[in-house]
């Protein structure tokens, strides 16, 4: 069996994911969201969830044609601890639920300056 390259093949968890998305924007591909999505699931597993989940969430979504809220709904899931609840629903909701999580280090490290 071939690796895949690049993103696909070594989906990295760290705070280039977020501007990863956001240069990727316009680029509609199937596995890209769906290595994006076994990151996601790698930091629900974690036992805290990085800062960085709720922005690769809301990307995530508008990505997948829903309307843009920001992060902003993800961030107040996040603090107050409904995140690992409500994803599920949302993972299903956008036809990307049974993805199993990446073999990733995710380190849930505060952003920087804050």
């Amino acid at each position: 069996m071939r690796s895949r390259p690049g993103f696909a093949g070594a989906p990295s968890a760290d705070e280039s994911l977020p501007a990863l998305l956001r240069l990727l924007s316009s680029y509609s591909d199937a596995e890209l969201d769906r290595t994006v999505v076994s990151v996601l699931e790698s930091a629900m597993a974690a036992p805290r969830i990085p800062f960085r989940v709720p922005e690769v969430i809301g990307q995530v979504v508008a990505r997948s044609g829903w309307r843009d809220w920001g992060a902003a709904i993800w961030v107040r899931y996040l603090e107050d601890r409904t995140l690992r609840e409500v994803w599920p629903a949302v993972a299903r909701d956008l036809h990307l639920s049974g993805i199993p999580p990446a073999k990733v280090r995710v380190e849930a490290r505060e952003p920087r300056g804050g």
